[in-house]
């Protein structure tokens, strides 16, 4: 294995860039020159030992490992059908207390997905349903978050919307209500997996990901730095990176 530097995404709403149809598969035109691209561990060196581990299917994500201490282990298991992710449970030392996502598509587009919090977060009464509407490029131009309580009796709690803004790329720019993003011009190895940006910033997980590496996370509202990335590369990947919250990722790829 070669030990390169990591990268910060920015762990969103879940994600940033244009929806990928094709999932959480790491794009087919990404050509490294000097890495291959594929991560297989994402280290925070600051804190140490709590690293992530990536493990794949030829090039499709299967599972993700972080941990928590040498005891505590959540693991992120990725399911598909027809080529498109269908489901992400994810569970603690092999017991699923965590979430449970569910995707839904019309012609080959992400339409809905639905969030089941078993009750170790949020609450166990609680749904999640997100529904989305498009651009004329295919890109999620707005989302609606319905809550719902399932007991006693099914009940509707909140609506939300957010609407994205795309850069000519197809990064995600803006997300109202939310943040901004600036990029830099570098390939995100991380474009087309669903959540993995949460795994970098203190930001909400999104269904979007970004072809490039965000640099700078601004308020929507009053434009207030919330945390700005200094990345070292190599060729056309990040292998470092260091934020403003003073927190220092770096990456391992496959050989």
């Amino acid at each position: 294995m070669e030990r390169v530097g990591l990268f910060l995404l920015f762990p969103v709403v879940m994600l940033l860039a244009s929806c990928d149809e094709s999932g959480p598969k790491l794009d087919q035109d990404i050509t490294p020159k000097d890495v291959s691209g594929k991560i297989i561990r994402l280290e925070n060196l600051v804190l140490g030992s709590e690293p992530y581990d990536f493990n794949y299917q030829g090039d499709t994500l299967q599972y993700i490992y972080s941990y928590f201490g040498r005891i505590f282990r959540i693991e992120s298991n990725y399911f598909y059908a027809n080529n498109r992710i269908d489901s992400i449970h994810i569970f603690s030392n092999g017991l699923e207390i965590f979430d449970h996502y569910k995707f839904y598509y019309e012609d080959g587009l992400l339409v809905s997905a639905r969030f089941h919090d078993t009750g170790f977060v949020v609450d166990p009464t609680l749904n999640i349903e997100s529904h989305f509407l498009y651009n004329s490029n295919n890109r999620i131009n707005s989302q609606v978050d319905s809550t719902f309580r399932l007991h006693p009796f099914l009940e509707l709690v909140e609506t939300s919307t957010t609407t994205f803004e795309y850069d000519d790329m197809g990064n995600l720019i803006s997300t109202n209500p939310g943040f901004k993003f600036a990029y830099d011009d570098k390939k995100n190895p991380f474009h087309g997996m669903y959540f993995t940006t949460a795994l970098f910033t203190p930001l909400p997980f999104t269904y979007i990901t970004s072809p490039n590496n965000i640099t700078e996370i601004r308020d929507f509202n009053t434009d207030t730095l919330v945390l700005s990335m200094d990345y070292e590369y190599l060729g056309e990947y990040p292998i470092k990176v260091t934020t403003s919250a003073g927190e220092i990722f770096e990456f391992i790829y496959e050989e």
